[in-house]
């Protein structure tokens, strides 16, 4: 039977070559500690090398999104892949709370001191307690919290839609825009009131960013004949009466 290290090399060289396997090998192996490798197999942390190598600089963050065997329907895990220094827990939390997600574990793993990566391992489950279809949600999760994390999006509570609505957060960019243009307007109602209003009704929350891309998104969206327009604007509007 081969061990955890001749495991790890012959994953990497499946996934990158002989040559790149060793060195990886040689750079990473061994500074996975035991208790990293009581919890990951061999294939993971080929894997979570993979996310390590990829990041350019301590300002961008990788993000993978899974579940084990065992995790309840309403959980999920998110390893958050950082250069350099530890992500502070006051930094992490709330982010992931502002996705409707209760952090319940955590875990940090450091290769060399942080100098070649940190491994922030969280289980979270959703709020509301409603199963988390992993396969539906993963990708729009995964990218919306690497997002956040660099600074390239707002962190709040619209993030939240991403679960309930399965929304993105470029369609969620678009909800908060439209809640600042409101209050511009005149509407007195905070961004917390409205957010939560959406959170509460995610299906309307939907059908509002579908209506919007059919008049306002990219050329291939406005590009919709005036039946398909129609179609959309009579979803909208039912779903909006709806309770």
């Amino acid at each position: 039977m081969r061990g955890w290290d001749d495991q790890l090399e012959l994953t990497l060289e499946d996934r990158f070559g002989a040559e790149a396997a060793l060195r990886l090998t040689t750079t990473y192996g061994k500074l996975f500690s035991p208790s990293y490798r009581a919890q990951f197999s061999a294939i993971e942390a080929a894997q979570d090398i993979g996310y390590l190598t990829s990041l350019a600089s301590p300002a961008e963050r990788g993000v993978h999104i899974y579940k084990h065997i065992g995790d309840r329907p309403d959980q999920l895990r998110v390893k958050i892949y950082r250069l350099g220094e530890i992500i502070p827990l006051s930094e992490a939390v709330p982010l992931l709370e502002a996705f409707g997600l209760t952090v319940m574990e955590e875990y940090p793993f450091d290769l060399d001191g942080g100098a070649l990566g940190w491994i922030h391992d969280f289980l979270v489950t959703d709020r509301g307690g409603q199963p988390i279809d992993l396969e539906a949600v993963g990708e729009r999760l995964r990218a919306a919290v690497e997002a956040v994390l660099e600074g390239r999006v707002e962190n709040d509570g619209f993030h939240a839609l991403v679960l309930s609505a399965g929304l993105t957060h470029r369609q969620i960019s678009w909800l908060r825009a439209y809640s600042r243009y409101l209050r511009q307007t005149g509407l007195a109602y905070e961004a917390e009131t409205v957010y939560a209003a959406l959170r509460n009704y995610p299906r309307q929350a939907a059908q509002l960013v579908a209506l919007f891309e059919v008049f306002f998104g990219h050329a291939g969206q406005r590009s919709a004949g005036t039946a398909d327009r129609r179609g959309v604007r009579g979803r909208a509007h039912r779903c909006l009466r709806a309770r």
